[in-house]
């Protein structure tokens, strides 16, 4: 259940980041994707203050901008939430160490094609195909 509520709020922090830089590029402030994971959002409609532009737009772009930090904090409490319940589930730490032993033991290696590729699934490649 954890993991599908931290997706649903980061489907919804990703909505929220779309409709700011969509709204801020109608305003004619365009930004970088990663600008909004970086930079407050607020920050954001200081710009669209300072430019002048309607207090409406500035309401707007802060409700936005609250709302997108707020479920930022829900994801890192959630995050911390899921390594504490992993940490202490019996079955999640067997998991963990059976991974961990497959990741140390030797590999298969698959048969190389007469090209020198290796092949999917081991089936030979023929020079020139695929």
């Amino acid at each position: 259940m954890l993991h599908r509520a931290r997706q649903l709020l980061v489907r919804q922090r990703t909505m929220l980041s779309n409709a700011l830089r969509g709204h801020l590029a109608e305003l004619g402030i365009v930004s970088a994707k990663a600008a909004m994971e970086q930079e407050s959002c607020s920050g954001s409609s200081r710009m669209v203050w300072t430019a002048g532009f309607l207090r409406p737009s500035r309401g707007i772009l802060d409700v936005l901008a609250h709302q997108y930090s707020a479920i930022g904090t829900e994801i890192v409490s959630i995050d911390k939430s899921i390594i504490v319940l992993h940490r202490a589930c019996v079955a999640s730490r067997r998991l963990r160490r059976s991974q961990a032993s497959a990741r140390s033991a030797p590999r298969q290696w698959l048969p190389r094609s007469a090209t020198g590729r290796r092949s999917p699934r081991g089936a030979v490649l023929q020079p020139g195909s695929g």
